[in-house]
């Protein structure tokens, strides 16, 4: 839009050459339709392609066939190899979106949600995102593009409904004719808002529905012969998980002398841009490897000698573990071994497998991660990235801190490291271009968001359907923070908001946060 407005300023400039050829309004998107009428139409084909890949891709997430999907079924479409930071913005908008589309909470959808579901994702990403191995993504994406914009286009009285007259202004200029069938295909899903003054209208789910209704007679899920109220479940409940003792395993020797030979790979666990992590086996012992792709630069040499360094010198049962490591680039590259956590990470235990943990399983997994970052600044480090896809779960589910890449042993630092969301006000001045010192009290609040989030398993701002950058900017000009509910107890509460202070000098320190843990663990529901 931005693109267009400066195309028609440039166009009305005096003495501007450009010719204006689509400045006019003889010359808007609709004229693209004009050479077939009906069926024939541009903007009919393109529908009838984009349905026929929203059919497909809804039947491939539907794995038990019930022709309704649901959460789980969805996230686990994105690749697992997603880097981090994609896989919390993808997630963070599916929760928001897909919250706004399941109305009755019954955390599934039926065909015409879904439609809607990658409506409201095509909004501020890509369709791609929400179905990365569909076939016909970027048909979707321009189908869903052009109906938004001729919906807002033939709205005329601005209220986001269409009446009758307005869909008739809409058949004639896109298809070039009124189909018979549009009167009773509107009578079937009209509905009388408030927005029109009681006169019957359709929102854009209603508009979709319509519209696929008319050109996919035959379709999969017209409502001739697919029934989503009859088919769609009772709220399927969430997985509660309850694990309130961990049993901790003891630690195996680290390697010494490794060489990437030894290493057996076996699955692919994760791939950035720099390197990949696959587990598998060293002499015998179960373990991940990280290894890096073509040849690393110096930088990458030297953070990896550092986090190395800091992996050494780091011991505790709470915290990711060094197996061994290979830090030279002769004889097969640099290769680091670290335990393996079967149960992946924190965040997708809850955004991924839709699993909740009851109170007490939070309250253990909260002390966990409180206790491993206490021994990470007892040895002189600040984390800087603390955040749930940071957090490890091992086989017997206890908590692991890990990825030490931006750890460091600096009192302070301006690095504007982290992400938006765990990030404490005085890091974003930095992201944001005020430059000021911080020290290790910005893994306090960032621990703050985390415990936050392992009360409410919930992606933190994740309702506001805010993206990064804006989330930033709120936390750090207007002080937002996550709403607290009532599945928070109120002492864990009162931890959370003394952590995630504004002023880092009111924030606890972890030795005073355990301390305060333990003092009220008898108030913790179990």
């Amino acid at each position: 839009r931005f693109m267009h407005m400066l195309y028609m300023i440039t166009v009305k400039l005096p003495g501007s050459t450009i010719k204006g050829l689509y400045a006019k309004k003889d010359d808007s998107k609709s004229d693209r339709f004009a050479k077939g009428r009906g069926e024939n139409s541009h903007l009919w084909q393109e529908l009838k392609g984009a349905f026929k890949v929203l059919e497909d891709d809804f039947l491939r997430f539907d794995k038990d066939g019930d022709h309704m999907v649901d959460y789980v079924e969805i996230t686990m479409g994105i690749p697992a190899t997603t880097s981090n930071a994609a896989r919390l913005e993808i997630l963070s908008r599916l929760e928001h979106a897909f919250a706004q589309v399941d109305v009755d909470q019954s955390r599934t959808l039926d065909f015409y949600e879904y439609m809607y579901l990658g409506f409201m994702m095509t909004q501020n990403g890509s369709y791609h995102d929400l179905v990365t191995n569909s076939s016909g993504s970027a048909l979707v994406k321009r189908c869903f593009i052009d109906l938004h914009t001729y919906y807002r286009f033939y709205d005329q009285d601005k209220n986001m409904r269409l009446t009758y007259d307005e869909l008739q202004k809409f058949f004639v200029d896109l298809f070039g004719v009124v189909t018979p069938k549009l009167q009773d295909a509107f009578n079937s899903v009209k509905y009388q808002s408030s927005a029109t003054q009681g006169r019957d209208a359709v929102d854009i789910v209603r508009f979709m529905k319509m519209l696929y209704m008319l050109v996919c007679p035959n379709g999969t899920f017209h409502p001739t012969k697919y029934e989503p109220q009859v088919a769609k479940k009772k709220p399927t409940p969430q997985m509660m998980m309850s694990v309130k003792q961990a049993v901790t395993t003891t630690r195996p020797k680290r390697f010494t002398n490794v060489q990437v030979a030894k290493f057996k790979k076996g699955k692919l666990l994760g791939q950035g841009g720099q390197g990949t992590v696959h587990a598998g086996t060293y002499e015998g012992q179960i373990c991940a490897g990280k290894t890096f792709l073509g040849n690393p630069d110096e930088n990458l040499v030297k953070e990896t000698l550092d986090e190395v360094k800091f992996f050494m010198q780091l011991d505790h049962p709470n915290c990711h573990y060094l197996l061994g490591s290979k830090t030279t680039l002769d004889s097969g590259g640099i290769l680091v071994l670290t335990e393996i956590c079967e149960n992946g990470s924190l965040f997708d235990m809850y955004c991924t497998k839709s699993i909740r943990f009851d109170q007490g399983t939070s309250w253990r997994i909260a002390k966990e991660c409180a206790s491993g970052l206490e021994a990470i600044h007892n040895i002189g480090y600040m984390h800087r990235d603390i955040k749930s896809l940071n957090v490890f779960m091992d086989k017997n589910m206890v908590a692991k801190v890990a990825d030490f890449g931006m750890a460091t042993p600096e009192r302070t630092s301006t690095q504007p490291g982290g992400t938006p969301q765990w990030m404490a006000p005085e890091v974003l001045s930095n992201l944001l271009g005020r430059k000021v010192a911080y020290d290790m009290r910005v893994d306090v609040y960032s621990y703050a968001i985390l415990l936050w989030e392992i009360m409410h398993c919930k992606v933190p701002y994740g309702e506001t359907g805010m993206d990064q950058m804006a989330i930033a900017n709120a936390v750090f000009s207007k002080g937002i923070r996550p709403p607290m509910s009532s599945r928070c107890p109120p002492e864990v509460a009162k931890l959370i908001v003394a952590c995630w202070d504004t002023d880092p000098n009111r924030r606890p320190s972890f030795k005073d946060i355990v301390a305060r843990m333990n003092q009220i663990e008898s108030t913790i529901p179990k």
